[in-house]
């Protein structure tokens, strides 16, 4: 078997972002650009990288639902709608293809990033195909993430 982020539990996000600019953000205060009032919803069976990644969004002042697998991802979207998914592929049960398909039939205005281990071209253009409106290998820098996210956050003002 050939490791992936999704195969270890001990996986983590490696970050290259200085967070001393959040210091000076009063805490429980969104700030006030547009961007960070977008709803993301973060699925992923790996729970340590999809709980950092929603504290991390959580300080930059992003709304943040977490799923750990394509069946809680569901039910929580009943009550959630999120303007940004973020889906890991290799998941158990439901892997993020199938959560995909049946987010979309769920969700009207919803974007999508592939987050995963599956890095080669081959697996870049088969998330692009399945709906994913931009692919992110693991580990994923901060800056790429939230660069996705403000784009979405812009294309939603038009």
């Amino acid at each position: 078997m050939a490791f992936t982020p999704d195969s270890d539990p001990k996986a983590v996000f490696k970050l290259k972002r200085d967070l001393s600019a959040i210091k000076k953000i009063p805490h429980g205060t969104k700030k006030a650009h547009a961007v960070h009032a977008l709803k993301v919803l973060i699925v992923d069976d790996n729970q340590n990288a999809a709980d950092t990644l929603d504290q991390l969004l959580t300080l930059h002042g992003y709304e943040v639902v977490v799923a750990y697998s394509g069946a809680e991802a569901l039910q929580k979207t009943l009550t959630f709608l999120p303007q940004m998914a973020i889906l890991d592929i290799a998941m158990p049960e439901m892997d993020g293809y199938q959560l995909l398909a049946l987010l979309q039939k769920r969700l009207s205005g919803c974007s999508y990033l592939a987050l995963t281990g599956f890095g080669r071209a081959a697996d870049k253009k088969d998330a692009l195909k399945a709906g994913f409106g931009s692919h992110l290998t693991k580990p994923a820098d901060l800056k790429d993430i939230e660069m996705i996210l403000e784009k979405v956050a812009f294309q939603m003002k038009k």
